[in-house]
């Protein structure tokens, strides 16, 4: 989601360099980073100058253009502290987020309109750049250099997905097609392209398994299709689906063939790929259902709702779980973290409101709320392990927020602080009690 216009700006000729190994070392929590606020105002640009400006974020990148918006951010599956952010500015970076890309930063260039999408292959050997421009560009993470630059989609570029098992990407178009390339040879090239829908396709990708194509559209309907034939096997569409645009989709690693969907119509359904039938409907939403996301641990899903909530749906019961309550405008995004993680309980969030939260999916309670953000927060990508994330917002910077940031720093001084006077003060009773015991004496 982006509350401005994505398309053209100019953008300015940047710094490229060389990646080499990301360093190790993780920084001190709360530890300061030299010009990390750099071309910022202090109070957030906010009306009165006297509202302090909160900033919780451990480090950032502000090499994109300011007040463009960075609607995509991705991090590598390989390289644990390689993010790829994309802006409206026309340009992508590959960065650290430990130094804030003081130590790696490649300014991949050659779009001429927003970059829309990004995304590591499953192996961590490349990553793409999606446009508006109408055209997918594959890069080398070793050192940014393009491999192929993908054109057919007669126009922009509305979803992006990379095969979960090899080097094949399947994008979809404003149009209403959907186009797939295999890169099996070193480079990349058409293999397929899948019409049916009757405008743009709004998001999609590969089933778990990696056999079949499904695409979700502005015109309401999911085709799972035949990636070798092109055809489609599946049309899921009409009572008891949706009734509006879908926004977004999830598949479930846990149930094979599962995926739900949310769109304008407030509603999520949840469908088979395999029989396409509709399978349940979740009603509860206000406001568009803006994205949805599996749990990969636990029968969960969650759906982020531009009524400012998030709801957990138990998946073996097929029911509302619970409600999250806590942000002050519409949800953007929900992300589950990872199952190596050791936390699958747990679950990202991002708004409109300009901040980020951390959720306990099994009670509804918010961990902690990062602040930071100048504009709405458009995307945001876990980082290595659970230990947080970088998100993309709407005033051109890419904001790093860690578990054990700032704020947890504060916390524990205080609590030091706490200790101290408590041993000051048990020391001071020691002391006057040696004293009455003389006097006594």
């Amino acid at each position: 989601m982006a509350d401005k216009d994505l398309r053209d700006d100019d953008s300015d000729e940047e710094f490229e360099g060389n990646v080499d190994d990301v360093p190790v070392e993780i920084m001190e929590p709360g530890q300061e980073i030299e010009g990390s606020n750099d071309g910022f105002d202090t109070n957030n640009g906010a009306e009165d100058p006297n509202v302090p400006y909160i900033d919780d974020s451990s480090q950032g990148f502000f090499e994109h253009a300011k007040d463009q918006a960075v609607p995509t951010v991705s991090s590598s599956p390989h390289h644990p502290h390689l993010v790829l952010s994309g802006s409206q500015d026309e340009s992508a970076y590959l960065w650290d987020w430990l130094t804030g890309g003081k130590t790696t930063k490649i300014k991949l260039s050659g779009h001429t309109e927003t970059i829309t999408h990004t995304g590591f292959s499953v192996d961590g050997t490349y990553c793409a750049t999606g446009s508006l421009d109408k055209t997918v560009k594959i890069w080398k993470v070793t050192d940014g250099s393009l491999v192929s630059s993908l054109e057919g989609p007669p126009e922009g570029i509305s979803f992006m997905s990379w095969h979960p098992k090899g080097p094949a990407i399947l994008a979809g178009s404003e149009d209403g097609s959907t186009w797939l390339w295999s890169g099996t040879t070193g480079q990349f090239e058409y293999l397929q392209m899948f019409l049916g829908h009757s405008g743009e396709v709004s998001c999609g990708g590969f089933s778990v398994n990696g056999r079949w194509v499904v695409t979700g559209g502005v015109d309401g309907t999911v085709r799972v299709w035949d990636p070798k034939t092109g055809k489609t096997t599946h049309l899921i569409s009409g009572h008891p689906f949706h009734t509006d645009a879908i926004v977004t989709m999830a598949f479930s690693e846990l149930t094979a063939g599962q995926i739900a969907t949310g769109s304008y119509d407030k509603n999520i359904k949840i469908s088979n790929i395999t029989t396409g039938k509709v399978l349940h409907s979740f009603t509860g939403h206000t406001d568009t259902v803006e994205y949805v996301d599996y749990c990969k641990s636990l029968p969960l899903l969650a759906s982020a709702g531009l009524d400012k909530e998030i709801k957990i749906w138990d998946m073996t019961k097929m029911c509302e779980r619970l409600t999250c309550k806590g942000h002050t405008d519409g949800v953007v995004r929900v992300k589950w973290l990872e199952k190596d993680a050791g936390e699958g309980h747990l679950f990202w969030s991002c708004s409109v409101d300009k901040t980020v939260r951390l959720w306990d999916g099994r009670t509804g309670n918010a961990e902690r709320v990062w602040s930071g953000a100048r504009g709405t927060v458009l995307d945001i990508c876990l980082l290595d392990k659970g230990a947080g994330v970088v998100a993309g917002e709407d005033e051109g910077s890419c904001l790093v927020f860690l578990r054990n940031g700032p704020e947890q720093e504060k916390d524990e001084n205080n609590n030091n602080s706490n200790n101290t006077n408590n041993s000051n003060n048990n020391t001071t009773s020691d002391k006057e009690e040696s004293k009455e015991e003389k006097l006594e004496k």
